[in-house]
């Protein structure tokens, strides 16, 4: 009875492993899809920037220093409103002058065209006159100014040589006493005492004219007459401005060695004495050098201020002889009458005023922004008190309305995208809820390589403002290119390309066929549109197991 049962369970497992098998055989070996009609939409996906309409960089015509920013980053600004203004203080002072100077020159020409009347006449003997007694008054102002200038320097060169007399003197006694202890204490040759010799030598020969006189006594110093000591003589005997200041130098030179000779002398080897005397020494020689140098400066700058105060009179001189001889020909042409040349001449005269003040109210013009439109400032690069060049760009301003997108599209996507085309917005300062809607109103022909790829800039237009929206703000771009309702699609991974063709594996009566089919408009969620080559309803392969990869169809 058991064997019995044990059969019928084995041909029971048996049958049901079977059919598992059969079954299992049965299953498609393939993903398919109805063909069915449907809407399509494609679109481009980019991101841009929201840039004004306008956006100006301003500038000043000139050169100069910023005297006042009016404006800064952020603040609106109306239409003509100042923005920035440089330094221009001299320029309207000039214009106040300019426009002066063609108010005379328009009198001039009316009293040409009048004729001369008698009071004119009289007036004109007046100025006359007046200029005269100005030119008097100018020419004895220069003659007291050169009286004055040669008497303050010749005080001062008298001073500079009885100066360098005293110096001459202190610099003789400053050798004695470095001869007393150079004769007292370093007579030998070694380095300190040689190092004494030579600094002597240099000073004797700079005061008195001897060279090799690092040894000598003082007896021998009372003989010499020459180098500084002899200068200051001629000097004296010549009064000579030049010579006076050359022996001044010369002996400043010469106490200025003998200064470092002494320094060369170490205290510590002398007396108590010796010390005293080299200090007060050295005191009255530095004093001396402070002496000349404050009296040779003294002199340049005397002689700069009396050549400045004599050109400063000599022109007035000039000025009033030009006056006079202006003064003079006016009477002339007052007494003689107006030539129509004359008129003529006038005439030009009052015109090349005009433009000579047409020219610096230009120049003040450049001295000043103003803004061309309503807007809000961007960007000011110059701060008070800085020097800017002409022209630099110093001031940015953005329109504050009709905001425009730009986003630079890859040459893959363009092709698709057509001026008119409508788009939709989100900013990323707004979050995703905030959707606006643009359109496409110009593509740049020109390409621009970012990142090795070839891009075109596109531009688009709000459909609304909004005060949310500001220059600057990342955008979010969906672009619609193209839509077709009631189409047949199917997905794009249905195709196979073959030879330039395009296949689909379709699945009918439990087989395969390769049917070949053209395309329309591809779909930005992954379907195709079907033109020619599939009817609706019928099923077709888009997912294959191996042996349909392997070409398993009829």
């Amino acid at each position: 009875m058991k064997k019995i049962i044990i059969f019928v369970l084995l041909i029971f497992i048996c049958s049901v492993s079977f059919i598992l098998v059969i079954k299992s055989n049965k299953e498609a070996p393939y993903e398919v899809f109805v063909v069915g009609k449907t809407s399509l939409d494609q679109q481009v996906e980019v991101t841009g920037k929201v840039k004004a309409e306008k956006s100006l960089e301003l500038s000043f015509g000139k050169a100069g220093k910023i005297e006042r920013i009016y404006k800064r980053e952020g603040e609106e600004i109306e239409r003509g409103e100042i923005l920035a203004s440089l330094e221009n203080k001299d320029l309207k002072a000039q214009i106040v002058q300019a426009q002066a100077d063609l108010k005379t020159q328009e009198i001039k020409l009316k009293e040409l065209e009048r004729g001369t009347r008698k009071e004119e006449i009289e007036l004109a003997q007046q100025k006359v006159e007046n200029a005269k007694n100005s030119l008097k008054i100018a020419q004895e102002n220069l003659e007291r100014t050169e009286e004055i200038a040669q008497a303050t320097l010749k005080k001062l060169y008298e001073e500079g040589i009885s100066l360098g007399f005293e110096a001459v003197n202190v610099g003789e006694n400053a050798l004695y006493t470095l001869t007393d202890i150079q004769y007292a204490h370093f007579l030998s040759y070694d380095q300190e005492a040689n190092e004494i010799a030579n600094a002597k030598a240099a000073a004797v020969l700079a005061l008195l004219g001897r060279e090799n006189g690092g040894r000598l006594t003082n007896d021998y110093f009372k003989k010499l007459k020459g180098g500084a000591k002899e200068e200051i003589e001629k000097a004296k005997e010549s009064s000579s401005p030049q010579a006076i200041e050359i022996a001044l130098q010369k002996i400043k030179e010469a106490l200025e060695k003998i200064k470092v000779a002494l320094e060369k002398i170490p205290p510590s080897k002398l007396s108590s004495t010796e010390s005293a005397n080299l200090s007060s020494t050295k005191a009255e020689v530095l004093n001396e050098i402070t002496s000349l140098t404050s009296k040779i400066g003294a002199i340049e700058l005397q002689k700069a201020t009396n050549q400045k105060n004599i050109e400063t009179a000599r022109s007035q001189v000039k000025e009033a002889e030009n006056s006079l001889a202006l003064a003079e020909r006016e009477l002339a042409l007052k007494k003689a009458g107006a030539t129509e040349e004359e008129i003529e001449a006038q005439k030009a005269r009052v015109e090349s005023a005009k433009a000579n003040l047409e020219y610096l109210k230009t120049q003040l013009e450049k001295t000043e922004i103003f803004s061309p439109i309503s807007g809000i400032v961007s960007s000011v690069e110059i701060e008070e008190g800085e020097t800017v060049s002409a022209y630099q760009p110093v001031i940015i301003i953005l329109s504050k309305t009709n905001f425009k997108i730009e986003a630079n599209i890859p040459e893959t996507d363009i092709t698709k995208v057509k001026i008119g085309n409508q788009a939709k917005i989100t900013l990323d300062a707004l979050g995703e809820e905030v959707v606006f809607g643009a359109k496409v109103i110009k593509i740049d022909p020109a390409a621009k390589i970012i990142e090795g790829v070839p891009t075109y800039k596109t531009t688009l237009e709000f459909e609304r403002e909004s005060e949310e929206i500001k220059p600057g703000m990342t955008v979010n771009i969906t672009i619609l290119t193209a839509k077709k309702e009631n189409v047949l699609a199917i997905p794009w991974r249905a195709l196979i390309s073959k030879d330039n063709k395009k296949f689909v594996k379709v699945l009918k009566d439990g087989r395969l066929e390769l049917k070949e089919v053209e395309t329309g408009l591809r779909g930005s969620d992954g379907r195709v549109e079907i033109i020619k080559g599939l009817k609706e309803g019928e099923e077709v392969v888009v997912g294959q197991k191996e042996e349909i990869k392997r070409g398993l169809f009829h």
